[in-house]
């Protein structure tokens, strides 16, 4: 029986064409997941906090401590008082983004450690005075007590904040080991009330809010106003948006509109075209349109904070048509009536900027219908007649009655107004007209 022989290089080099695939694969895997997300903390300033394994969270969830229950403790020299474990060192804050502004005030987050400073060598179970109520944030579910023992546990210590350097004044009782693992700690909050329980007596030692005031990083809020530019009647409100959509400003929840307001306003004898950025422009939103949009086109991420963007209400004559008939030689009787062989015309009013009129006669007066090509002179408004005569023979016996046919377009529109002419049925009706008149 053959056996194998392989060196080392023949062996790597087998392995490789066997499972270069997979390697393959799994290589790829990796690279797609990670170029998603990045090689950046996976983690949440908030998730940081909360998945230290030191942390214990009260009961009716508004307060937190660490190394709960944990005896023990590290005794210090007072000569050490003072002494710094780095976490993030003081770096200011961070650069601003686009649509970003500093603002100075109270951290309702959490609160970045520069390091934290050594104040009390060790603690003892003396401090029963601090707090009479030991149901604050819901601790008799845990049974704590009011019996101090005098047990000695870890030392006090201060956090500083990365951002500022200075030291949020609330002693929390750690060892240098558990202390070197908080990198954040929640700062007005729903859950940043700081307690101590004492790890022998279960004596409630500390409890107060951790609260710090420094400067932050918050997204830009803008004030759209929309100017009714005419408008006869209703109203609109302007209204806040944020960079981003952003959820927050300044530590507070907000909320943030996705797109503009609908339309509110009303112009007799005018349609809204759109929102524009000046009053006699075109428009540049359209009703409703979205934020992303507005935001992009304006590029609202280079205005200041608290800029307030003009919006403009678009206004167009609305599109309508009006025509008559008009006699040139009046009736002495006052009736409506054309004579055979008599003039006239149709009176056409357009208004909203028509593009094309035409108007249609009978066979037996067609030679008198008319197109007019409104797009070489455009006007808001314009008035167009179309002249005609009535035949004093080819019409039918006695007296007639034909319709004419008007029409105005705009774009797709097309508006159509059908006119009724009476004529005479005595043949000189013309000269009949004439001779009264001269009477």
């Amino acid at each position: 029986m053959k056996r194998w022989s392989l060196n080392p290089l023949e062996l790597l080099l087998h392995v490789i064409k066997v499972f270069g695939a997979w390697i393959g694969l799994l290589v790829g895997i990796l690279i797609f997941v990670f170029g998603i997300t990045g090689l950046k903390s996976f983690a949440s300033d908030e998730s940081i906090f909360f998945s230290n394994p030191h942390l214990s969270i009260s009961p009716d969830g508004t307060g937190f401590t660490f190394s709960k229950g944990v005896g023990g403790f590290e005794k210090h020299d007072y000569a050490y008082m003072g002494y710094k474990r780095y976490i993030k060192g003081v770096t200011g804050p961070r650069a601003l983004n686009e649509g970003e502004h500093y603002y100075y005030g109270l951290i309702k987050g959490m609160i970045p450690i520069g390091y934290w400073e050594l104040r009390h060598p060790m603690a003892e179970c003396i401090h029963g005075a601090y707090i009479t109520d030991i149901s604050v944030y819901g601790l008799d579910k845990w049974g704590v007590t009011r019996n101090i023992c005098h047990g000695y546990y870890n030392p006090g210590w201060i956090a500083h904040c990365a951002v500022c350097g200075e030291g949020i004044p609330l002693l929390m009782y750690l060892s240098e080991s558990v202390a070197s693992t908080i990198s954040f700690l929640p700062s007005a909050t729903t859950c940043s009330n700081y307690f101590y329980l004492c790890p022998y007596s279960n004596c409630i030692e500390q409890g107060a809010p951790v609260m710090h005031s420094c400067t932050g990083v918050s997204v830009n809020r803008y004030l759209v106003n929309y100017d009714p530019n005419g408008a006869t009647g209703g109203s609109m409100p302007g209204e806040y948006f944020y960079a981003g959509g952003a959820s927050k400003y300044e530590g507070d929840e907000v909320i943030s509109p996705s797109k503009l307001r609908n339309i509110g306003y009303t112009r007799e004898g005018y349609i809204f075209k759109g929102w524009g950025t000046t009053p006699g422009g075109d428009p540049v939103f359209a009703d409703g349109e979205s934020w992303a949009k507005v935001s992009s086109v304006l590029e609202t991420g280079k205005m200041a904070n608290g800029s307030v963007i003009n919006l403009y209400a678009i206004w167009e004559v609305a599109f309508d048509m009006t025509a008559e008939v008009e006699r040139n030689l009046k009736a002495v009787d006052g009736k409506d009536i054309f004579a055979r062989g008599e003039s006239g015309y149709v009176s056409i009013v357009t208004k909203g900027y028509a593009e094309k009129i035409e108007v249609i006669f009978p066979k037996q007066l067609s030679e008198h219908n008319l197109t007019v090509n409104c797009t070489i002179n455009p006007q808001k408004v314009r008035t167009d007649k179309a002249p005609f005569v009535i035949p004093i023979y080819g019409l039918p016996d006695g007296e007639w009655r034909f319709g004419i046919t008007v029409k105005a377009y705009k774009q797709d529109k097309c508006i159509e107004r059908l006119l009724t002419v009476t004529v005479s049925g005595d043949e000189f009706g013309i000269l009949n007209e004439i001779h009264t008149g001269l009477r």
